[in-house]
C-alpha cells in the first residue's frame, strides 16, 4: 500500500497524505496488519495522542508550533497545516505501536519524501 502521486489520497476522510509506507519487522511481529491503524493515523484519529477532530491550536500554536507546544496533537494539527510530521501512539496486543509520517508540506500534502512508518517505540 504507497502513494505515489503528490496529494493523492488512500482514504475519503484522510488529513494527510501518506507518502511511501514502510514498518519495522517489530510492528509487523505486534500486528500483523497494520492497514486499520495506518488508516487512523492518516484521518486523524492518533490513538493515545488524541483526535485532529478535538485539537484546537491558539494563535500562538498555530504560528509557532513547537515552540509553543509539547502536546502531541497540537503538534500534528500544526504539521497538518504547516507542513513537518505525525505522530500516533496505539495500545494493541499489550504493546504499543508508533506511526510516524515524516516530510508532510503545507496542506497535508506529500513530497517526494514523505514516508510513513508503522514502528515500536524501542525501533526508534
Amino acid at each position: 500500500m504507497t502513494e505515489n502521486v503528490r496529494g493523492t489520497r488512500l482514504f475519503v476522510d484522510q488529513v494527510h497524505a501518506a507518502g511511501a509506507i514502510v514498518a519495522t519487522p517489530g510492528a509487523l511481529s505486534l500486528v500483523p496488519d497494520l492497514r486499520p491503524f495506518i488508516r487512523r493515523h492518516l484521518c486523524g484519529d492518533w490513538g493515545r495522542v488524541g483526535r485532529l477532530a478535538d485539537t484546537d491550536l491558539t494563535a500562538a500554536e498555530d504560528r509557532d508550533g513547537a515552540f509553543a507546544t509539547a502536546d502531541d496533537a497540537k503538534l500534528n494539527a500544526h504539521a497538518i497545516r504547516h507542513g513537518g510530521r505525525t505522530l500516533s501512539a496505539y495500545n494493541v496486543n499489550g504493546g504499543v505501536l508508533w506511526i510516524i509520517t515524516d516530510g508532510i508540506e503545507p496542506g497535508g500534502l506529500a513530497s517526494e519524501d514523505t514516508v510513513t512508518t508503522a514502528l515500536l517505540p524501542e525501533d526508534y
